[in-house]
């Protein structure tokens, strides 16, 4: 089977989905029926199985704990250690080792971060904007005011907030 995989080009590494292992034979459910019938001989056969070829399985975390937990039932406390310490071993290859759920964890955090640098930059530019009122509203007099200067937008936009803001604060706001 190892071999099979190989040439066919498939990476242990890889997560995979149960539609994906629905193309062969959906082993993970067929283990699932057998660890609900107490099979556990014919249930260790395909678990192995799947640890050999596809042990990044979606849903594969619960399996191996499911089957460790009914190893442990039986007083092969041995067997169930081992068991999980391998889905351990999985977990410790992720992003951060926190899981399979690091990516969302990592996007939840990115979007936190880009809200937190968004209200950041509007606070800044608020704050150029308001110091640079008084002066920017005099020399847009000559144009037809604040509001009326966008006319003549190339005139205009010499008179932009940021402009009157000194060169270590137009840094800082890049």
């Amino acid at each position: 089977a190892r071999r099979d995989a190989a040439a066919r080009g498939y990476d242990p590494e890889v997560r995979v989905s149960r539609e994906a292992l629905g193309a062969y034979g959906n082993p993970s459910g067929y283990v699932g029926t057998l660890l609900s019938q107490g099979r556990l001989a014919r249930a260790d056969v395909w678990l192995r199985y799947l640890r050999d070829l596809h042990p990044r399985f979606e849903g594969g975390d619960a399996l191996y704990a499911r089957y460790a937990s009914l190893l442990e039932a039986q007083g092969r406390g041995g067997e169930a250690e081992e068991w999980r310490q391998f889905g351990r071993e999985l977990r410790a290859g992720t992003l951060y080792n926190l899981g399979p759920q690091a990516p969302d964890l990592v996007r939840a955090a990115t979007r936190t971060l880009t809200l937190a640098l968004l209200i950041a930059l509007a606070a800044a530019l608020l704050t150029l904007t308001a110091r640079a009122w008084r002066v920017q509203g005099e020399d847009l007099r000559p144009l037809g005011g604040r509001w009326r200067g966008w006319r003549r937008p190339l005139l205009r936009l010499r008179h932009v907030a940021v402009l009157y803001a000194t060169w270590t604060e137009r840094l800082g706001l890049t």
